[in-house]
């Protein structure tokens, strides 16, 4: 995130600052193909798997 919108956000109520950097949070930076598998992940060190979906499920579903 940019510098002024952070400077934004400190300037908010910290129930929605608290709000806003939650949500951030789990805003999805990558899409990842491992072990026959779709995961939607966000970003950063600690990366967390947000959705996940078989290639298989995938497949079918498009037909």
């Amino acid at each position: 995130m940019d510098t002024p919108t952070r400077n934004r956000i400190s300037k908010l109520h910290p129930s929605v600052r608290n709000e806003v950097t939650r949500l951030e949070s789990r805003m999805i930076e990558n899409i990842d193909i491992n072990d026959g598998k779709i995961s939607l992940t966000t970003k950063g060190k600690n990366r967390q798997v947000v959705a996940q979906i078989s290639t298989e499920d995938l497949k079918r579903e498009l037909q």
